[in-house]
C-alpha cells in the first residue's frame, strides 16, 4: 500500500482511525505498511477544536471503512500520473476555455474569504498577468492567473508589487506607462496581507521558456479574452457552446494521465472487470424507459378500446416520447389511425414496428389490413399505379393475402382490356403494325402473346394462330368465336399470335 497516502490520512484523521486501524487490521499493521510509530497528527489536533459529539457515530463509521477498504484505496498501483504543465500547454487547441467558475456565482457575498482561498492556491513560481496602474511606485493590478491554472483575479483586492527592475517584451529595462500589460512570475505570497511580490526575471525552471514582461493584449490567456462582465451567460452556456466540449477527445486526456482508455479504474476491486452490456448506463435507461412507457401503453389500448380516442392518442403519444423504440405503441398507435382513415401515417408506425420487430403478428395483419384499404382508396381517386403498388407491399408481407391478390389481378385485367379497346380505334394510316406486349391476362396468365394490327388487305410474314378473343376479356366490344374465326373491326384485324 501506498505509505504516502496513508500517513496523510493519519494526519487528518487522528488516533481515532489509528485506534479502529489495529482493531480492524491488527496491531503494528500500520508500521508494517512503512508508516512510522509516531505519525503527525497536526492537522487533526486543529480539526478537534470544532468536532461536535453528534458527529462522533459518523466519523467511527468513515474511520472503520477506511481500515476495511484499505487495501483497495491506499494501493500503491493507484497513484495518479502527475500531469506536465508544458505537455497541457502543447495540447492547448483540445481543451475547452472557460472562464473560472467563480465568474458566475455570487462573487460580492464573501470576497475576502474568496481572496484568501485563491491566494492559498496560488505558488511561487506560478505565472501571474497583471496591468500597470502607479508605474513609479511598481505596483501592479493583477489579473488573472497562467495556465493551466484558471483564476480571475482583477475583482479582487490584492496587492502586487514588483521586485526586481522592469523588462520589455525584449527582456530590456525600460519605464512602464500606465495600462501596459505585464507577465510577471510569482516570488513570495502573504495570504495574512493578501499580498503577492512578483519578479519580471524568471526564478523557476518550469518557466525557461517563457518571455517575461510587457506584452500585447492578444498574448493574455485565451479564456480571460473571453470574458465580459457585461455579458455574462450561464457557466452551462460558454460550456455547451465550446468546441472542445462537444468534442471532448478523451483519448488525448487519458494519454496525458498515462491511462489505458480500454481499462476500467475504480476503487473497488470487486468492479475492475468488464460489465455486462445490459448493465451500462443507455441499456439501463433503455430498459427504464420501456417499463415507464408500457404504462401509458396500456391505458391507451384500454381507452382505444372504449372508444376515447383523443385520450387513445394522448396516451400513446406520451408513450412513445418516453421510449420512440416502443413496438406495441407503435402497433397500437398505428392501428388507431388506421381506424381513422389516416392510412399513411398508420403504414409508418407499422414499418418503424416491423423494423424494431419484423415477427411482430399484430404489426404485419394490421399493416396488410392498411395497405389494402390504402390501395382501395386509391382506386376510388383513379390513382392506379399507387394503388398497384399498395397491394403488391401487401403481398410482400403476407404472400397468402386474398383480397390484395384478387384486387391486384382486377387492376391487371381492366388496365390489359383498356389496352386492346385503344388497339381497336388507332387508324390505318397512323400505324400498320404494332406490337404489344400483354402478361397474364385471364386464363393465359403463363403464355406471352403478341397482338398484332394490320389493314385488311395486308399480309403479314409472321406465322399466324389465329385466336378469338376471350369473352371475358371482350372490353372492345368485338364478337368472338369458338372456332377462332377472326373478329373485324372498322377494316382491321385482331389476330392472338403465339409468341414463339
Amino acid at each position: 500500500m501506498n505509505t504516502n497516502y496513508i500517513s496523510r490520512a493519519l494526519c487528518f484523521h487522528g488516533q481515532p482511525m489509528q485506534k479502529i486501524w489495529d482493531d480492524e487490521r491488527g496491531a503494528g499493521d500500520i508500521q508494517r505498511c512503512g508508516v512510522p510509530a509516531h505519525p503527525d497528527y497536526s492537522i487533526y489536533q486543529e480539526r478537534q477544536k470544532h468536532f461536535t459529539f453528534q458527529d462522533r457515530a459518523k466519523r467511527l463509521k468513515l474511520h472503520q471503512f477506511f481500515a476495511r477498504k484499505a487495501t483497495d484505496l491506499y494501493d500503491s498501483e493507484l497513484t495518479s500520473t502527475v500531469v506536465e504543465p508544458n505537455k497541457i500547454i502543447e495540447n492547448e487547441q483540445y481543451i475547452a476555455s472557460l472562464p473560472p467558475y467563480e465568474l458566475f456565482v455570487n462573487r460580492n457575498k464573501d470576497k475576502q474569504k474568496r481572496c484568501r482561498c485563491i491566494l492559498k492556491n496560488i505558488n511561487s513560481g506560478d505565472i501571474i498577468y497583471c496591468m500597470a496602474t502607479k508605474p513609479t511606485t511598481n505596483m501592479v493590478k493583477p489579473l488573472c492567473t497562467g495556465e493551466p491554472m484558471v483564476r480571475y483575479l482583477n475583482d479582487l483586492p490584492i496587492k502586487a508589487y514588483l521586485t526586481k527592475s522592469e523588462l520589455d517584451g525584449n527582456g530590456k529595462p525600460r519605464v512602464f506607462n500606465k495600462n501596459d500589460i505585464v507577465r510577471c512570475e510569482v516570488l513570495e505570497i502573504s495570504v495574512d496581507a493578501e499580498r503577492i511580490y512578483l519578479t519580471l526575471e524568471s526564478m523557476n525552471e518550469k518557466n525557461k521558456n517563457i518571455t517575461l514582461g510587457v506584452i500585447t493584449y492578444e498574448e493574455l490567456p485565451k479564456y480571460y479574452r473571453n470574458i465580459d462582465e457585461n455579458k455574462l451567460e450561464k457557466f452551462e452556456d460558454y460550456m455547451l457552446k465550446s468546441k472542445e466540449f462537444l468534442n471532448p477527445n478523451y483519448d488525448m486526456l487519458y494519454e496525458i494521465n498515462g491511462l489505458d482508455v480500454n481499462e476500467t479504474y475504480t476503487f473497488m476491486t470487486s468492479l475492475k472487470h468488464q460489465f455486462p452490456r445490459d448493465e451500462y448506463a443507455k441499456e439501463l435507461r433503455r430498459t427504464q424507459a420501456s417499463k415507464w412507457a408500457f404504462h401509458s401503453v396500456a391505458e391507451g389500448i384500454e381507452h382505444f378500446k372504449n372508444g376515447n380516442h383523443v385520450e387513445a392518442f394522448q396516451c400513446l403519444n406520451k408513450a412513445l416520447t418516453i421510449d420512440p423504440r416502443n413496438v406495441e405503441g407503435l402497433v397500437a398507435r398505428g392501428a388507431l389511425y388506421a381506424n381513422k382513415g389516416s392510412f399513411l401515417k398508420a403504414v409508418d408506425d407499422f414499418e418503424k414496428a416491423l423494423k424494431l420487430n419484423t415477427y411482430h403478428v399484430n404489426a404485419r395483419k394490421y399493416m396488410g389490413e392498411t395497405l389494402v384499404a390504402l390501395g382501395r382508396r386509391y382506386e376510388d381517386e383513379n390513382r392506379i399505379k399507387d394503388a398497384t403498388k399498395a397491394y403488391q407491399d401487401c403481398l410482400n408481407i403476407i404472400p397468402n393475402h386474398e383480397q390484395a391478390r384478387l384486387s391486384l389481378e382486377a387492376i391487371q385485367q381492366r388496365t390489359g382490356s383498356q389496352y386492346i379497346e385503344n388497339l381497336t380505334q388507332l387508324q390505318g394510316s397512323e400505324i400498320t403494325f404494332s406490337l404489344l406486349l400483354i402478361r397474364k391476362i385471364l386464363m393465359y396468365k403463363r403464355v406471352w402473346f403478341v397482338c398484332c394490327v394490320c389493314k385488311g388487305e395486308e399480309e403479314d410474314t409472321l406465322e399466324r394462330e389465329k385466336m378469338s378473343v376471350p369473352n371475358s376479356s371482350s372490353d372492345d366490344g368485338s364478337t368472338s368465336s369458338d372456332s377462332g374465326s377472326e373478329t373485324e373491326h372498322t377494316g382491321k384485324f385482331i389476330y392472338w399470335t403465339r409468341f414463339k
